[in-house]
C-alpha cells in the first residue's frame, strides 16, 4: 500500500465513515515502513486535525463499536504525527491537549487502555518539547492533572 493511494481515499472519503476506514489504512502504512517528512506531511494533511478531534471527542459510535476505539485510533495517529515539530505545535493539536488529558483521565488498568494511555503521554512529550507546547500545557494544569491521575492509577 502506497501513501499516494492512502492520501487518495482520505482525500476522496465522503463522510467519517470512509475517512474512519482510511485511518485504518494509513495505521497499516504507519506500521509497515518508514515515511519520509513530506509524506508524513501529506498524510495528516488529508486526515485533518478536524477529523481527529472528532474522534478523539466523539460519545455517539456505531454499533458495536465503541467510543473507546476511535479515541485509540486518534491518538494512534497523532502519536505517529506528533514527532514532527510542526505537529506538536500546531495550534488545532494544542487545542486537543484538553481531550487528551481527559482520556487519561478517565482511562482504567485494562491493557486495552493501557495502549491508549502510553500512545496519549507520548503525546504530551512530544508537544511539551516545544516551548508553545509547554506553554500550552501549563496553562490547562495537564501536570497537576497527570499527577492526581498516576496517584489513583496507582
Amino acid at each position: 500500500m502506497s501513501v499516494k493511494k492512502c492520501y487518495t481515499v482520505l482525500k476522496g472519503a465522503q463522510n467519517d465513515t470512509e475517512k474512519f476506514a482510511g485511518l485504518f489504512m494509513v495505521t497499516k502504512l504507519l506500521k509497515a515502513k518508514e515515511i519520509s517528512v513530506e509524506n508524513k506531511k501529506l498524510l495528516f494533511e488529508a486526515i485533518g486535525f478536524d477529523f481527529l478531534r472528532r474522534l478523539l471527542l466523539t460519545s455517539d459510535a456505531l454499533e458495536d463499536c465503541p467510543p473507546q476505539i476511535y479515541k485509540s485510533v486518534a491518538v494512534s495517529v497523532l502519536s505517529f504525527f506528533c514527532d514532527d515539530p510542526e505537529v506538536a505545535t500546531h495550534p488545532q493539536m494544542l487545542e486537543n491537549l484538553s481531550s487528551m488529558l481527559e482520556i487519561i483521565r478517565l482511562a482504567d488498568d485494562e491493557d486495552e487502555n493501557l495502549s491508549v494511555m502510553s500512545e496519549t503521554y507520548e503525546c504530551l512529550k512530544h508537544i511539551a518539547l516545544h516551548e508553545a507546547g509547554l506553554e500550552k500545557l501549563k496553562e490547562i494544569g495537564a501536570m497537576q492533572k497527570v499527577c492526581i491521575n498516576c496517584y489513583i492509577f496507582i
